[in-house]
């Protein structure tokens, strides 16, 4: 019989924050859907038929994972434990996403639109600090507590199968099984090539666009996401071809960073992207994008090299019970 063992205070806790935090995201996003759809379907100069069709995309997007959210914090609550890898899921990608949100804001310097007092700038980076702030103590402290030996044993009690006699099924090591959802979820920026606008694609310092571009973008995100599904069937050509993928746009953001007039050829994409949008006049002069991009691609090639680091650090473990899964 399975064990009717209840969620300790600190899983209760951490699920109440899930439901809570998803309830209002679904009633913000509701909101702005609302305001969206209000204003019309006619292109203004202000916002582009193209990008409203981005926003409301990307808003029915995050409202479908705010429900899912409340799906989670319920799971939690009953301790099943897809649960506890959704929540741990959410945690990576919300700490790393607000610590490098903030590391950009307070580490690079804001333009400063005309008319607009310099205090405003820094009031600007402390409510940004506030925003981010939130989501990322949230995130670490999921990170710490669904890793928890004593909280990690209330799921896998749930999980226990009431005849002995049945084989315990080999599972995929817990870090491996975050990462492969990442990259099936990945699978949705694929929608960024239907974008009317220049899309460029750097690889190994040279510069594609066009339909070569959207190409190349297309096959990663596909490669990227059967890999994920892959490493959840316990699937043995999952793992090269995962440690392949990252190697290979690590290489590619090192040699990038390495070429020769790499800031031009940067800045120059980043000009023309922005340009093929059609996007009103801000009133002041275009900044140096690389900038605002440097920090940017070298987080990326941080958070390759850490995934790349977890992947070789696992493989033994993913190895073995991909043997006993698939003998």
């Amino acid at each position: 019989m399975c064990s009717n063992s209840s969620a300790s205070s600190s899983v209760v806790a951490a699920a109440v924050v899930a439901i809570v935090g998803s309830v209002l995201a679904i009633l913000g996003l509701s909101l702005v859907l609302l305001s969206l759809a209000l204003v019309g379907s006619r292109p203004t100069p202000e916002m582009p038929a193209f990008l409203k069709t981005i926003m409301l995309v990307m808003m029915a997007l995050f409202l479908g994972v705010a429900i899912f959210g409340v799906v989670t914090g319920v799971g939690l609550i009953r301790l099943r434990n897809w649960a506890r890898i959704s929540a741990l899921i959410w945690a990576g990608v919300s700490a790393f996403g607000s610590a490098s949100t903030i590391l950009i804001v307070f580490l690079m310097p804001l333009p400063a639109p005309p008319n607009v007092a310099p205090g405003a700038l820094a009031a600007i980076r402390w409510i940004i600090l506030l925003v981010y702030g939130l989501p990322l103590l949230i995130g670490i402290w999921w990170l710490i507590l669904f890793n928890r030996r004593p909280i990690k044993s209330q799921f896998a009690e749930q999980s226990l199968s009431a005849d002995p006699s049945i084989p315990h099924k080999p599972r995929c090591p817990t870090p491996i099984v975050v990462l492969a959802w990442l990259l099936i979820i990945s699978v949705f920026n694929a929608i960024f090539v239907l974008l009317p606008a220049y899309v460029p694609v750097v690889l190994f310092g040279h510069i594609i666009s066009g339909a070569a571009g959207r190409v190349v973008f297309i096959l990663s995100c596909v490669l990227f996401a059967v890999a994920g599904v892959g490493l959840l069937k316990l699937k043995t050509w999952s793992y090269p071809l995962t440690i392949g993928m990252y190697l290979i746009w690590l290489a590619s953001g090192v040699i990038s960073l390495l070429t020769p007039n790499s800031k031009i050829i940067l800045n120059s994409a980043m000009s023309k992207m922005l340009g093929s949008m059609h996007l009103p006049d801000s009133g002041y002069q275009s900044p140096d994008y690389m900038r605002y991009m440097s920090l940017g691609i070298f987080l990326g090639l941080a958070f390759c090299g850490a995934v790349l680091t977890m992947l070789f650090y696992y493989r033994k473990r993913f190895l073995e019970a991909a043997a006993a899964s698939n003998p």
